[in-house]
């Protein structure tokens, strides 16, 4: 239970850092127009699955370079995502707690390894590809939009040993052929000005 509440307390920070609201016992009825959100407006959260997901080593799942560092530098697990809040199993009484909180979107992004366990599609997972499946429907279940980030810098470790990673003059490409099976694996079910890439705040 100690994860989900977890789970909770970053989707009210997130939640209140986006939006600001007076306390509930400010607000009188003549002023609730005001604090009306406008239809349409999308009020979510985010997680990124090396930090929330948790399986680090299940259902085929490859190494990412998360996985890598942590476990060379003899990383507790506590301090790994090897657990995490474990959202690789318990991701429907998490979609529902931001369901009962009122959130009617989420951003999550899919783990590289879990798709291609080497980063290349002749390494697809089908196991993995399925758990996003089931992620995305359980969203949709709860009337919650989903928001895939593509990327969140967590790409197989063996990218990183074959050519650097990033620094690698054939990553774009490696990159754009995930991104390019993940829209065509999902795009039905996520709308197209639904994916991001990376965090910039």
């Amino acid at each position: 239970m100690g994860t989900s509440w977890a789970l909770v307390a970053c989707l009210v920070l997130c939640v209140g850092s986006a939006v600001s609201l007076p306390s509930l016992g400010t607000v009188g009825d003549e002023d609730e127009a005001n604090y009306i959100l406008p239809e349409g407006f999308l009020l979510g959260g985010g997680t990124s699955a090396v930090q929330t997901e948790g399986a680090w080593d299940e259902d085929g799942k490859g190494v990412n370079v998360f996985d890598a560092y942590y476990h060379s530098h003899n990383k507790s697990t506590d301090q790994t995502g090897d657990i995490a809040a474990d959202s690789y199993h318990r991701y429907k009484e998490d979609i529902g707690i931001a369901a009962d909180i009122g959130l009617n979107a989420l951003r999550f992004s899919i783990s590289w390894a879990r798709i291609f366990k080497t980063g290349r599609k002749d390494s697809i997972n089908p196991a993995g590809v399925q758990h996003y499946h089931d992620v995305i429907d359980e969203m949709r279940r709860k009337n919650i939009e989903p928001v895939v980030t593509i990327y969140h810098f967590d790409h197989p470790q063996a990218l990183h040993e074959e050519f650097d990673g990033w620094l690698g003059e054939q990553m774009p490409a490696v990159f754009a052929e995930f991104a390019d099976f993940l829209f065509a694996e999902y795009g039905s079910k996520v709308r197209g000005s639904m994916y991001d890439v990376g965090n910039r705040c």
